[in-house]
């Protein structure tokens, strides 16, 4: 079908077409099969992640068994159950990563009151327990700023030991119903100060979340996204003004938990209707000549496309589609602290970029920039070695939409080769206009554009995020350093992202083609 006949089979039914696109399968369009790649082997055979035969959904999902009364099923991409299965977890809401994934919970706490987690360090790059308000973070603590238990260790330190037996492996936390100190010094250890804002409604219902990144392969293969560890569960509270540790009463029933979430992220027409609201307005039908308009099939997305980092809704979302005079005055102030992504509930530990683009431009995309070194974790390293990195974890993500949460793929940093002058090549299609030469063993990383559009109707417009998560103190080049929008590119230098398009997949093989690889792939 021709992008006129797409127009004009969907313009009279948008939210039927949506409602069809969002739904259609993509199961056996999946990622080019190729995961992290171990060193001292050829890269042509580097096959880690292989293709599964396509299967209905339900016979192909492997079991989760590590649901519990407190953690329901988590938000989760799927890691090597993408790959497996070819679809994401049956929570693919919340713009996940796609090696990543977030359980989550809410309990009731009195200011002051104290409520006592007990859990097991796993096997990944990346672990952390956040709390949130109705949008923001308000506290996090991370991997390594956690104090294992006696008798313990704590394998995300400089130099650790990573392969500790699992009983060697504890800590306890606790969730504080109260704000955090102004002197940091003053912060008690292992606690998540968790004093929802002033702005909810409820600041006596905390939701926390603990996240999970690229697991090793030893659990991947397990489909045991928590690697290993045992997820923090309640052993008591400490009712406010008390010292006495009370039972914890943990009851719920965790498919009920997960359907609520279900519910809560996918059943409303309200996404949809801002989503379209935004792209409808200024329509350039009705602009004057050389107005800023929006072209209701491509909005908010430009050619060549426009990467920027993602400072608030009202700058780096709606100010996408008003005229540029307008969006200025919503330009926040400098911020070299940004925690995650401001009115949306992201991770305190990440900061994003993003790119929107249109098949309507090309139908090939390639992202280049320098490629960020990172930690050796996937292949069960057995000690845990941050020396010379640039930050902790990043990944590209293709989908993101607003409407649903959705993501539709994603290439970790691993899974991203190096090429011989330092930089790294992403390309994305759609599976029928894949390049030949786009393969990691001709230096490209490849993922799936997807059918889902934007979730509001509109096929072949979609979002690409960079994450960037815990950059070293030395890497200046983070988006976390940028401070100040429209200063992306002379912060980030070489690692700001070029991204270009090509109208085929003909016409990338003869511009771009194979290009030559380092003897490392990734980075790891």
């Amino acid at each position: 079908m021709n992008s006129n006949s797409r127009r004009n089979a969907c313009s009279a039914l948008v939210v039927l077409c949506s409602a069809v696109l969002a739904s259609s399968g993509y199961a056996d369009e999946r990622n080019n099969g190729v995961g992290p790649l171990e060193e001292g082997t050829p890269a042509n055979d580097r096959f880690f992640f292989k293709w599964a035969g396509v299967k209905p959904l339900y016979e192909s999902a492997p079991p989760i068994g590590y649901v519990d009364c407190f953690w329901g099923e988590p938000f989760f991409y799927g890691g090597k159950l993408f790959y497996d299965s070819g679809y994401a977890g049956s929570l693919n809401a919340n713009i996940d990563d796609v090696s990543a994934t977030y359980w989550a919970t809410r309990v009731r706490l009195e200011f002051g009151d104290r409520l006592i987690l007990r859990g097991q360090f796993g096997h990944n790059r990346y672990a952390s327990i956040q709390s949130y308000g109705v949008t923001d973070p308000t506290s996090s603590l991370r991997d390594n700023e956690i104090i294992p238990d006696e008798g313990s260790s704590n394998p995300y330190l400089q130099g650790s030991y990573r392969a500790t037996p699992m009983d060697e492996r504890w800590f306890t936390i606790t969730v504080l119903n109260e704000d955090p100190p102004e002197d940091d010094a003053d912060r008690a250890p292992n606690t998540l100060y968790a004093r929802p804002p002033e702005t909810d409604p409820d600041r006596t219902q905390v939701d926390l979340r603990w996240r999970s990144y690229f697991v090793d392969e030893k659990y991947d293969v397990q489909y045991d996204n928590r690697g290993g560890g045992q997820l923090p569960f309640p052993i008591g509270i400490i009712r406010a003004g008390s010292d006495v540790v009370e039972p914890f009463q943990c009851d719920r029933d965790p498919k009920e938990q997960t359907l609520q979430l279900a519910r809560h992220f996918t059943n409303s027409q309200a996404p949809q209707r801002y989503w379209r609201g935004l792209w409808e307005s200024y329509p350039c039908s009705e602009a004057a000549e050389g107005a800023f308009c929006n072209d209701p099939w491509t909005a908010p997305a430009r050619n060549p496309p426009v990467f920027e980092k993602f400072f608030s809704v009202p700058y780096s979302e709606q100010g996408l589609f008003i005229p540029p005079q307008d969006r200025e005055a919503l330009k926040p102030p400098s911020n070299c602290n940004q925690v995650g992504a401001p009115g949306i509930p992201a991770n305190f530990d990440a900061n994003y970029g993003s790119a929107y683009v249109s098949d309507e431009f090309g139908k090939v995309i390639r992202i280049t920039a320098r490629h960020p070194k990172t930690p050796k974790t996937y292949w069960n390293t057995p000690f845990w070695d941050e020396f010379g990195t640039d930050m902790r974890y990043w990944s590209w993500t293709v989908g993101n939409e607003r409407v649903t949460g959705n993501i539709v793929d994603g290439v970790s940093d691993q899974q991203i080769p190096i090429l011989d002058d330092g930089t790294y090549s992403v390309v994305v299609s759609l599976p029928e206009n894949r390049p030949a030469s786009a393969t990691q063993k001709c230096g490209h990383a490849w993922a799936n554009w997807g059918r889902h559009g934007d979730g509001s109707g509109r096929w072949g417009v979609t979002t690409l995020v960079l994450r960037n998560i815990v950059p070293s103190e030395h890497f200046q080049n983070a988006l976390q350093n940028v401070c100040e929008a429209g200063t992306e590119a002379q912060v980030m230098g070489e690692y700001y992202p070029v991204i270009e398009y090509f109208d085929d997949a003909e016409t990338f093989d003869l511009e771009v083609g194979c290009l030559q690889t380092a003897p490392e792939l990734g980075s790891n």
